[in-house]
C-alpha cells in the first residue's frame, strides 16, 4: 500500500476511534413494494442535533421527486423528513430493474419507515440497516389473493439463486426472459449495483430458497394490479439466515379474536424438530425438508415457538375489519434492552412488547414510566403483554436494569380511521458500531476506485 494511502487509512481510524464522522456512507437501501401503490419512506433523525443526510437516486426540485442522482437533506434533531417514490420505480412484472434502488446515507445513526396504503389495506416496514443484509432467505409469503411477490435490492454487482418450492415439481411459479420456472428450478438473476428485481407468482412462494454471492435486502409479500378488485397488499422485510433463530414469542394483536390470526413457520434445515407452547398444551412438528412450513392458528394469546434448529416465523395479524397483515418475528435471541421506535404525524401508534414479573416497573417511554394494561400468565410466570398507548414520534423504549441483562420485544402497530392496521417488527438496534463499520466500508470502496483509477 502507498504511503498516500496509509496515511488515509490511518486517519479514517483515528477518526473512527474519536467518533467523528469521516464518510457519508450507504447505510439503508430501500426500493418500491408494489406495482401501483406509492411508496413513503420516513428517515427519523433520534439525535439530540441535526444531522445531515444524502438520498442518491432521487431529488428534489419544484416538479417534485425525480428519479435522478442524488439529494442532500438535513434533518432536525428528534425529528424526521419523508420522500415519496416516484410511481416509476414501481416494478411490475419478474425482472431486473437497474438504479431502482435507494441508498440513504448519513454520518450518523439514523432509522427508516416505509408507509404505503390502498382503499383499505395498509402497509409499514421497517427496513434494516445496509449491514444487516443476508446471503439465504427463507422468505414467506401469505397465499396471496392476487401476487405474490419477493424483491430484491443489491448494493454490488450480485448473482442471485431463486430456488423454488421442490415438493411441487408440477406447480409453475413464474416465467422470466421465455423461460418458464416450475418447482425445483433455479431462477437466476444477475444484478448491478443499486438494482433492484422482483419475482411474482400467482403461487404461494413459501419454500422458496434464495441465495445469493454477496449481500442483499429482501421483501415478500402480497400485491396487485389496478384491475383486480381484491387490494391484497402487504409485505415486508425478510430475515436472512443469519438473523434467524430457534426462539420465538408470537403475540396475538385483537385479543378478543385472536382465533383469526395465524403465524407461519418455515425451517431452515432437513429434520427440523419444532414445539408449539399455547397454554398448558404443547403440539410437536417435524419439518423434514429445508424450506418446509407449518400453518398455526393462534389458540391464545401468547404463544413460544422452540425448534432445534433454525426457523423464521411470520405473524399474520388480524384487522377487525377484515383484513389480515404480516410482518416477521424477531426470535428471542435478537431480543436487546433498548429499542428506538420512530412513528410519523397523524399516526397513533402502540407497542406490544414481551415482558416478566420482575421488570414490569423498569419500562420507559422517553424516560417517562409505563403502564403495563394487558397481561396474560397462561403461558408460564414470565411471559406476558404490555401495550403502550402514548402516541410519539421519535422515542426511545428501554429497560432501565440494563445490568440484569433483560432483553425484550416485540412489535409496533396503529390504526387509523378507515380501519387499516400497519404493524411492523421493534426491529433490531441499530448500534453505533454498525454505522462505524459502514463508513469503514465506505472508505474502502473510495480507496479501491482510487487503486483502480490510477
Amino acid at each position: 500500500m502507498s504511503g498516500s494511502c496509509c496515511r488515509k487509512w490511518l486517519m479514517a481510524a483515528w477518526l473512527l476511534y474519536t467518533g467523528l464522522p469521516y464518510a457519508m456512507s450507504d447505510l439503508f437501501l430501500v426500493a418500491s413494494t408494489s406495482r401501483t401503490v406509492v411508496t413513503k419512506v420516513f428517515i427519523f433523525n433520534t439525535n439530540s442535533f441535526s444531522v445531515a443526510a444524502k438520498i442518491k437516486g432521487l431529488k428534489q426540485d419544484s416538479s417534485g421527486l425525480q428519479a435522478a442522482s442524488e439529494w442532500d437533506v438535513s434533518i432536525s434533531a428528534n425529528s424526521f423528513v419523508s420522500i415519496e417514490l416516484p410511481s416509476d420505480m414501481n416494478m411490475n412484472a419478474t425482472g431486473i430493474y437497474d438504479n431502482h434502488a435507494i441508498s440513504v446515507q448519513s454520518y450518523y445513526d439514523i432509522y427508516l419507515l416505509m408507509q404505503s396504503q390502498t382503499s383499505s389495506v395498509g402497509n409499514l416496514i421497517r427496513p434494516q440497516h445496509i449491514l444487516l443484509f443476508g446471503l439465504v432467505f427463507y422468505p414467506i409469503t401469505p397465499k396471496c389473493l392476487n401476487y405474490n411477490v419477493l424483491h430484491f435490492m443489491a448494493k454490488y454487482t450480485t448473482t442471485i439463486d431463486v430456488v423454488f418450492p421442490s415438493s411441487k415439481p408440477n406447480t409453475l411459479f413464474a416465467t422470466f426472459e421465455g423461460s418458464s420456472y416450475y418447482g425445483g428450478d433455479t431462477l437466476v438473476l444477475e444484478l448491478l449495483g443499486y438494482a433492484t428485481a422482483m419475482v411474482e407468482s400467482i403461487e404461494d412462494l413459501t419454500g422458496t430458497i434464495v441465495r445469493a454471492n454477496a449481500p442483499i435486502g429482501m421483501f415478500s409479500g402480497c400485491d396487485y394490479n389496478v384491475t383486480q378488485n381484491m387490494h391484497d397488499y402487504r409485505s415486508d422485510w425478510v430475515l436472512g439466515l443469519k438473523d434467524m433463530g430457534r426462539q420465538y414469542v408470537i403475540m396475538a394483536h385483537e385479543v378478543p379474536s385472536f382465533s383469526y390470526e395465524k403465524y407461519v413457520i418455515v425451517s431452515a434445515t432437513d429434520n427440523t424438530t419444532v414445539i408449539i407452547y399455547s397454554h398448558d398444551n404443547c403440539d410437536e412438528v417435524l419439518l423434514e425438508h429445508s424450506g418446509d412450513s407449518h400453518v398455526v392458528s393462534l389458540s391464545s394469546i401468547n404463544e413460544v415457538v422452540v425448534a432445534d434448529k433454525l426457523i423464521v416465523v411470520v405473524h399474520l395479524p388480524y384487522n377487525m375489519a377484515g383484513y389480515h397483515n404480516m410482518y416477521y418475528v424477531m426470535p428471542v435471541s435478537l431480543f436487546n434492552t433498548e429499542y428506538a421506535a420512530p412513528s410519523f404525524n397523524g399516526f397513533q401508534f402502540k407497542v406490544k412488547m414481551t415482558f416478566n414479573n420482575e421488570s414490569e416497573n423498569f419500562f420507559v417511554l422517553d424516560g417517562q414510566g409505563v403502564t403495563i394494561e394487558v397481561r396474560d400468565h397462561h403461558l408460564t410466570d414470565f411471559i406476558a403483554v404490555g401495550i403502550i398507548n402514548d402516541g410519539f414520534s421519535t422515542n426511545s423504549i428501554q429497560h432501565l436494569k440494563t445490568n440484569d441483562g433483560y432483553t425484550f420485544g416485540g412489535y409496533m402497530w396503529s390504526v387509523d380511521i378507515n380501519e387499516r392496521l400497519f404493524i411492523t417488527s421493534l426491529g433490531r438496534k441499530t448500534t453505533r458500531q454498525l454505522t462505524y463499520l459502514a463508513q469503514v466500508s465506505a472508505i474502502r470502496d473510495h480507496l479501491s476506485t482510487e487503486k483502480s483509477s490510477s
